[in-house]
């Protein structure tokens, strides 16, 4: 719709249409340590969650293998010959923060992927903290490579 006054101004105005917000039930962020991160050397990584609901939540947090990186710790357990996953227990109150601090090493140097992690909440938050959540995390972390 275009509207005209008379002091020859022109304003327009568009239908935008509507959207819908979704709200995630916990902020999640990531901080890498500081100083360089170089390759066979602990790479340290802080994972903060909070809960943003009023009602305390129960989350299961897994870091996933990769090849890149070895863990300092324990991320799955061997239990009768079968690689399982040992996700880290996680209870907030609302309004509360937790920090968890991963160690990782890196198998090579170069612009890495940064760890995968999934949350695990009850199934009607998963789809929104695996969808949305997650993706503030940090793509990629550069390790450096050191010649002797």
């Amino acid at each position: 719709m275009i509207q005209s006054d008379t002091s020859n101004e022109v304003s327009t105005t568009f239908d935008l249409g509507k959207t819908n917000v979704i709200k995630s039930p916990i902020a999640i962020s990531a901080e890498l340590g500081e100083g360089n991160h170089i390759i066979h050397k602990e790479i340290h990584i802080q994972i903060s969650l909070s809960n943003l609901q009023k009602d305390p939540l129960t989350l299961k947090m897994t870091v996933h293998r990769s090849d890149v990186f070895m863990f300092a710790g324990t991320n799955e357990l061997n239990i009768r010959k079968e690689l399982k996953k040992y996700p880290i227990p996680i209870s907030l109150e609302p309004g509360q923060t937790q920090n968890r601090t991963l160690s990782f090493i890196a198998n090579v140097a170069g612009e890495l992927p940064f760890p995968r992690i999934s949350i695990e909440c009850n199934n009607e938050l998963d789809a929104v903290i695996n969808s949305y959540a997650i993706k503030a995390l940090p793509k990629a972390v550069l390790v450096l490579s050191i010649k002797s």
